[in-house]
Parts: C-alpha cells; structure tokens; sequence
C-alpha cells in the first residue's frame, strides 16, 4: 500500500451518495469507488449507469431508489 492510499484510502469504508445517478453524483460515487469504498447510490431516477461504470472499474456499489427530500 502507497502512502498516499494509506493516508486517502477508503478500502473498508462504505460511502452513502445522494444523486449519484448521474453528474456531479456519478462522479463521486465512481471517485469513492476507486479509492476503495463500497458506495451506496441513493437517488429517484435510477442508478444503472452509475453502477455499470463502477463495476467495470473494478468497483463495488449498490443503488437504493429514495428521495431524499421526502420524510
């Protein structure tokens, strides 16, 4: 392990991203993803290219269908 993946790394960490179906989101997610985290999509419209892209990347998320503007 690097100095920088010890000091950054997010390999055993999961990470909850609002809006990750797409933009701003989508990139997080897939930025987590590759530092190492399990990610956690929660958005309305669907995930499937999100989860496609972090996958064929070697990553692992899951998408969960919430608004989370909505109690």
């Amino acid at each position: 392990m690097s100095y920088l993946e010890s000091m950054f790394g997010l390999t055993g960490k999961v990470a909850v991203v609002t809006g990750g179906g797409r933009g701003i989101g989508q990139v997080v997610a897939h930025g987590f993803a590759m530092a190492g985290a399990e990610v956690v999509i929660l958005c309305r419209s669907g995930a499937d290219e999100t989860l496609d892209i972090i996958t064929r990347d070697g990553g692992t998320a899951y998408y969960i269908a919430a608004d989370v503007t909505d109690e």
